[in-house]
Formats: C-alpha cells, structure tokens, sequence
C-alpha cells in the first residue's frame, strides 16, 4: 500500500507505464493474467506518451500514482 492505513477492504492500484501498442485495457489484461497475488489488485497500463498527457491535462489517477505513489520497479537503459 502506497499510502494510508489499509483495510481488509483495500485495494492496491498499480500503474504500468511501459512502451506498447494498442489497446490500454487489453494490455491491462494481458498483464493481469501473469500475475498470482492473494489480494485485491487492479492493474492500470498506460504508455509513456499516453501517461505524460494524462498527467499534463490533470487526470486524477495519473496525479495520484506519479505525486504520491510508490515506485516498484523502474528498468534503467
């Protein structure tokens, strides 16, 4: 949990901002479906450029995951 006191009610939200092509949901999916935890998830994939607009215009989720999120895993190049 990124933030907060949990819950048994709690969910944890993870955002996936990686370079693809196509469909955010269907990426969404795809990436649910490699992942076994025992708890509520929900997988949000969004790329780069998709991510920097939504951030840029205020989406709420975007704001949230990047100002107050954690980072779990960040690939350096």
């Amino acid at each position: 949990y990124a933030y907060g006191v949990p819950t048994e009610h709690s969910d944890v939200d993870i955002l996936v901002i990686l370079p693809f092509k196509g469909k955010n949901f269907r990426k969404s999916l795809e990436i649910y479906q490699k992942v076994d935890v025992d708890l509520s998830v929900d997988i949000i994939a969004r790329n780069p450029e998709d991510t920097a607009m939504r951030y840029k215009y205020g989406d709420p989720l975007i704001h949230q995951a990047l100002d107050n999120g954690k980072v779990l895993y960040e690939r350096h190049s």
